[in-house]
């Protein structure tokens, strides 16, 4: 169940409920309800869990896979570069409009020079690249967290009004064993008078 699984993760942060719920952006008494399955957790709950505490998504769903993931390795600065202050407006917007292919050259040179330039733009381009994939990772994980949540709630819909007919039926049940009740006592008075009940047969012509 996902709530042993909440459970794991609050013990293994060594920190306590308040804490805990102070990390996640929930009360306390929420947490406490989501560890104790009292109700399931949502998908924003889940996800707060899955980047603050390095948690597997597939493992906080279903189980599956390590407990924890990597973290996300922080790119490499690149060469300092002596700069004249900084970027104005107009320079700024301007790299915005890059030219993918004109970089793509000018990397490709920079990555055979054989200069400490290119080690950097190498790692750079490798702890960039982790980071696009882990960033589609979270997308996928977010959308799936959000299915599972509407899943979750459709299923306790369904639960509850699956409830609310069995207690129907045991209200119809209680009627019905009164009413057999009833007829058993009015059976038991006739029985008791000697079952005279009045003949008409004389009546008929």
């Amino acid at each position: 169940m996902i709530a042993d699984r909440v459970k794991m993760v609050i013990q293994d942060s060594g920190l306590s409920l308040p804490q805990f719920s102070s990390r996640t952006g929930i009360k306390k008494s929420t947490l406490v309800n989501y560890r104790d399955g009292v109700y399931p957790p949502t998908a924003s709950f889940l996800e707060r869990v899955c980047s603050e505490f390095l948690i597997n998504p597939q493992w906080l769903l279903l189980g599956t896979g390590p407990m924890k993931v990597s973290p996300l390795p922080e790119p490499l600065p690149p060469p300092t570069v002596a700069l004249d202050g900084f970027p104005s407006d107009a320079e700024f917007h301007e790299a915005k409009g890059f030219s993918i292919q004109e970089d793509l050259n000018i990397a490709a040179k920079v990555l055979v020079s054989d200069t400490p330039y290119a080690v950097a733009l190498h790692l750079n381009i490798r702890s960039f690249g982790d980071a696009l994939q882990q960033r589609d990772d979270m997308k996928a994980m977010k959308e799936t967290l959000r299915d599972q949540s509407r899943t979750i709630m459709r299923l306790q819909e369904e639960a509850e009004t699956i409830k609310q007919e069995r207690q129907e039926e045991k209200k119809e049940a209680v009627s019905m064993r009164k009413e057999v009740e009833e007829l058993k006592a009015q059976l038991a008075r006739l029985l008791s008078t000697g079952g005279d009940c009045p003949d008409h047969s004389e009546e008929v012509a």
